[in-house]
């Protein structure tokens, strides 16, 4: 499962999904809606993988909030992949977590959700979007630290976000090493989970 990707915009497909290079080679497609992305240009985002019956795919959010919201979201029976989506990135999770905790299903509307599937989304998320900071602030303040580091560094950071730990954290612990001495990305990893 990817959890997160660091690469390069190389394609934007009209169907509101990108093609991410990485440095190793490797191209991934992914859904990101209207985010704004332009060819070349340098991209960070955690990653969804939804594995279905005859498709897999990838949906790709700016910090981990949304994507944490992304996933609460897709436990609301009724809602699906691209419902959740359009609900996290037009609505927004300010305004999701404000629906909520008024209790008010007009706040919530998009093609796809109607007031039952408004009304259960409230009733189901009740208490649980409160450790969700809609805005991602510390996310998004710790990844544009990203561009100062090298990829083998980032390589590192990716790697123990996508196995739990938090981005902070780890972005903490690189700090009191000295990453240059390392030449892979899995002699860094080990090094970091000593620290960690």
């Amino acid at each position: 499962m990817i959890g997160h990707i660091n690469g390069k915009v190389l394609n934007i497909l009209a169907d509101k999904t990108i093609i991410v290079g990485t440095a190793s080679g490797v191209g991934y497609r992914l859904n990101v809606g209207n985010q704004g992305f332009l060819v070349d240009q340098a991209v960070a985002l955690y990653v969804y993988t939804a594995v279905r019956e005859n498709e897999i795919s990838l949906w790709g959010f700016e910090n981990i909030d949304n994507q944490k919201l992304f996933e609460l979201l897709l436990g609301v029976n009724g809602i699906g992949l691209k419902t959740a989506f359009t609900l996290v990135n037009e609505v927004g999770g300010e305004a999701i977590a404000a629906a909520i905790a008024s209790g008010d299903p007009k706040l919530i509307k998009v093609p796809g959700v109607g007031p039952k599937i408004a009304e259960r989304l409230i009733l189901e998320l009740k208490g649980k979007v409160d450790h969700i900071s809609p805005t991602g602030a510390a996310q998004s303040s710790a990844m544009s630290e990203a561009g100062g580091r090298s990829e083998l560094e980032q390589e590192a950071v990716s790697a123990l976000v996508a196995l739990g730990y938090k981005d902070q954290e780890v972005v903490a612990a690189i700090r009191k090493l000295k990453p240059d001495e390392f030449s892979t990305t899995e002699s860094l990893v080990k090094a970091l989970l000593t620290r960690i």
